[in-house]
């Protein structure tokens, strides 16, 4: 629905973003396999089950969002999130 709110504060001051996170939890991602990564996201055990939610788009979708430039200004963006 256009002008729905769907949130009046993010939890942190000062910042203006949003995290749409995404989780399969029938099976850990890639990034989980990697044990250096697994002990960085130890505190947050849901971390190993996050998706980019990117790459669950209709393809056509995924694709023009892929090009779009990141935070970063460059595509070809990245994602510890596994795939």
């Amino acid at each position: 629905m256009v002008d729905e709110v769907i949130a009046t504060e993010v939890g942190m001051l000062n910042n203006v973003f949003v995290n749409f996170g995404v989780y399969d939890m029938r099976q850990k991602n890639e990034a989980s396999k990697n044990p250096a990564w697994a002990s960085a996201h130890s505190q947050n055990p849901a971390d190993s089950y996050g998706i980019c939610w990117l790459n669950s788009l209709p393809h056509a979708d995924s694709e023009a969002v892929n090009l779009l430039p990141s935070r970063y200004g460059k595509n070809g963006k990245t994602s510890d999130k596994g795939k």
